[in-house]
């Protein structure tokens, strides 16, 4: 009975942990399906109400705005956001930096419908790290576009403002467009493209709306927001406009773009008809948004927090072991060992009730007719031998919440992205060993090892604990020792980021070491 409890307990985590796996990485896929639309070259305007489809931009004079952290093209005619260069980060094509950039504005801004916007900006000053852009309205008054790069930062300020006209005093509406077009290549499985809404001011409770754009269709975002971001698994925009709210409208996606338009309200300042805020372009990691003043882009929870303070602790150790695949299994192992005292427990109250069984049996029988009363027996029996019937479910419950917290947290660690160990060219990533001749189901295309090691050292730790217990054991604890939770937690694993499934490979093996302890 105590070995069925186990058996139903290990199932139930297995069952928990595929659906939030599932939920989390592969929920929308369908939402990415491309669909190719035609869109006209031309420099563009802005339109809250027209032209729903992403903005292609042509060729235009830009100037180069440049910090420590970022290298960002404006253009001068649009004043829009062409391209943008983040320093400290590489990838395989371009070690000098890795580039956003798309035939689409990243972002563009303007005052005034579409019909006041056809003079263009022209440069009024530039600096290294500032541009501000002239122009005039439809009624004569000046208009100004400025963007500072903040140092140290990947951030960009921009200020919109146009002079009061004393005789129509009515404000001019402000409109905006931003894109984002993946920056990695990976599969729909591991890089999805998404849009997040915070809704409520800060020092109150936040509220978020979760967007997975769709190839042929549109989504007006409920209500006002002044945070939003478009992003991608490790790397995002993030827009925080210092004035009103913003009604956004998530457009259509194409190419591995998604893009939305938004309209608000200009204030007043220093006598100006005023629209500004700051824009992040980085990666879509805590630490680094908190750094530039973005923490509540995303939201954490009590998992997420909890999964934070454990990158800390990684980190750490990486930082001393100068590789993320030995950090991680000496992780594993702390965790291991601090958790230990509860395996150890787990394990002689398991075999304790073993060798209670036979007087379990008897009282079974003996009261098979009043199954209360048999029930009720047994556990004064566990009472006086002083065992839990759910001792044997201690170390997965203790290990679920940090393995749940690591997930969740790992998911967006930037810092993990590339990291390679002995076979393994992306701890970020299915280790992908090697290439199947054939798609299989459920697998896919890929060979990936490390969760098929991991499920054989599941297999020998539940083997060699249930086989400790007893010498004979019963038909239960042959399902346990058997391959069927080997199977289903490898197969739950076969998509997981390496790091995390070499992290449970280590939990296995350790856990070996403990029950060996025990005995």
């Amino acid at each position: 009975m105590t070995e069925r409890r186990v058996l139903v307990a290990a199932m139930v985590s297995s069952i928990f942990l595929a659906f939030y796996a599932q939920l989390i990485s592969s929920k929308h896929q369908n939402d990415q399906r491309i669909t190719q639309h035609k869109v006209t070259e031309q420099v563009v305007s802005i339109s809250s109400d027209k032209n729903s489809e992403p903005r292609i931009l042509s060729e235009e004079e830009s100037v180069l705005l440049e910090s420590d952290s970022l290298a960002v093209t404006v253009g001068i005619e649009t004043g829009a956001i062409r391209e943008v260069v983040l320093k400290r980060f590489k990838n395989s094509e371009n070690s000098n930096g890795l580039n956003f950039t798309s035939k689409s504005p990243i972002f563009q801004a303007f005052l005034g419908s579409v019909n006041e916007n056809q003079s263009r900006w022209s440069v009024a000053a530039r600096t290294k790290s500032t541009v501000q852009l002239e122009s005039r309205s439809s009624v004569g008054t000046r208009r100004n576009l400025s963007f500072l790069l903040e140092e140290n930062l990947p951030v960009i300020k921009f200020k919109l403002t146009e002079e009061i006209d004393r005789q129509d005093s009515h404000p001019p509406s402000a409109n905006l467009y931003a894109s984002w077009t993946k920056v990695d290549k990976l599969d729909a499985r591991s890089n999805q493209l998404e849009t997040f809404a915070v809704f409520g001011k800060s020092g109150e409770k936040l509220k978020y709306g979760h967007y997975y754009p769709k190839s042929n269709s549109e989504k007006y975002v409920p209500r006002g927001t002044n945070l939003f971001s478009l992003s991608e698994r490790y790397f995002c925009q993030a827009i925080l406009i210092n004035s009103r709210s913003v009604d956004l409208k998530i457009l259509p996606s194409i190419h591995d773009t998604i893009a939305v338009s938004g309209t608000g309200a200009t204030v007043i300042d220093s006598g100006k008809w005023t629209y500004d805020g700051r824009i992040y372009l980085g990666p879509r990691d805590y630490f680094y948004l908190k750094a530039s003043g973005f923490e509540q882009t995303f939201p954490i929870g009590i998992i997420g927090k909890i999964g934070l303070v454990l990158l800390l602790g990684l980190s750490l150790i990486a930082g001393a072991t100068k590789n993320y695949g030995v950090a991680i299994i000496v992780f594993a192992g702390i965790v291991t060992c601090v958790t230990a005292p509860f395996t150890v427990l787990s394990f002689r109250s398991m075999k304790k009730m073993q060798e209670l069984k036979p007087e379990m049996d008897k009282i079974m029988a003996k009261h098979k007719d009043d199954p209360t009363r048999a029930n009720r027996e047994v556990f004064a029996l566990y009472k006086t031998h002083k065992v839990s019937p759910i001792s044997g479910c201690l170390p997965m419950v203790l290990q679920m919440p940090i393995f749940i917290a690591l997930f969740q947290a790992i998911s967006h660690y930037v810092e993990l992205r590339g990291k390679s160990f002995l076979w393994i060219s992306d701890l970020s990533l299915p280790d992908h060993a090697a290439q199947l001749p054939m798609a299989l189901p459920i697998l896919g295309s890929d060979l990936n090892l490390l969760p098929i090691i991991m499920a054989v050292a599941m297999y020998l730790q539940s083997a060699i604990s249930q086989k400790t217990i007893s010498a004979r054991p019963t038909q239960t604890p042959n399902i346990m020792s058997g391959p069927l939770m080997a199977v289903i937690f490898g197969v739950m694993f076969y998509h997981f980021p390496s790091g995390l499934v070499l992290y449970w490979l280590t939990n296995s093996v350790m856990s070996m070491l403990w029950y060996k302890v025990a005995k």
